[in-house]
């Protein structure tokens, strides 16, 4: 399901998926299906893949959906996911990154636009650049992003961090299904803390260990994050805010219509009132 959305062009996505660390192929999906249905054969056939690519990545990383605020219709699913980040999520990610350069660098592009040219060019650089990352035995590599790391997990790398910020920041709650769609991704978070265990595990056993200063600051950063969780914090504090400003504004809005009716009334009191003065 193409990008439905007409203002988020493909460079706007570019600049939204960077600015979260995520993916800029993504932005071949940033035209509704029309674009596609009506392109050219081998151009439409070009847009068809980038599309396919783009939603088999999104099923890996269903944040990024979220973020971009697409996870609706087809990809409803996605909003109550998180990723895998376990040993064998991170295979499954770069097994799917080898298939589909494959697909991307056996397409024929010439006499594509260079749009669409430019959006496998940036397709097979990221993928090629992070399977190199995969390829090695340690550290945590994103795709298309900037914070590629040694480190599993560190004093600013981590789900520990990442997914309370993405929470609090993206996931917008705005019915009952969003609700259940939360709490399904707060059960989930535990799951990637013990996805990035088994992997941290499997570094030491390797003896790739973070030098003395950087866990220093890791426990630091840790002993805060589990401060705030027990306190409520991040996970908790700001949906309960935006319960109360939303019961606040609600209230505002009655009071405005009350005020309305009372103001109303008295006009109509008074015009009546001339109305007899005047017989």
């Amino acid at each position: 399901m193409p990008l439905s959305d007409p203002l988020l062009s493909r460079r706007e996505a570019i600049a939204a998926l960077a600015s979260t660390a995520a993916l800029p192929l993504m932005s071949a999906c940033g035209r509704d299906r029309a674009t596609t249905a009506l392109a050219p054969g081998h151009e439409g056939e070009a847009l068809t893949l980038l599309d396919g690519v783009a939603e088999s990545l999104f099923r890996l990383l269903p944040e990024s959906a979220t973020s971009l605020g697409i996870d609706t219709g087809a990809r409803a699913a996605l909003r109550s996911q998180l990723g895998d980040r376990s040993a064998e999520g991170q295979q499954r990610i770069a097994t799917q990154l080898r298939a589909d350069l494959a697909r991307i660098s056996a397409f024929n592009t010439s006499g594509l636009s260079p749009a669409v040219r430019t959006s496998f060019e940036v397709v097979r650089s990221a993928y090629t650049t992070s399977l190199e990352g995969f390829a090695l035995p340690y550290g945590d590599i994103t795709v298309g992003g900037w914070r590629n790391t040694p480190y599993v997990v560190i004093q600013n790398v981590g789900a520990y961090l990442d997914v309370p910020r993405f929470l609090d920041s993206d996931h917008r709650i705005e019915n009952a299904t969003d609700a259940e769609a939360y709490l399904a991704r707060l059960q989930l978070y535990a799951k990637q803390l013990d996805g990035e265990l088994g992997r941290i595990q499997a570094a030491r056993a390797a003896g790739l260990v973070p030098p003395a200063f950087l866990i220093g600051k890791a426990l630091g950063q840790m002993s805060l994050s589990a401060k705030n969780a027990r306190e409520g914090g991040t996970l908790v504090d700001s949906r309960a805010a935006g319960e109360k400003h939303g019961r606040q504004l609600g209230r505002a809005r009655t009071d405005d219509r009350s005020a309305g009716d009372r103001a109303r009334a008295r006009s109509a009191g008074t015009a009546g009132t001339a109305e007899d003065r005047n017989e």
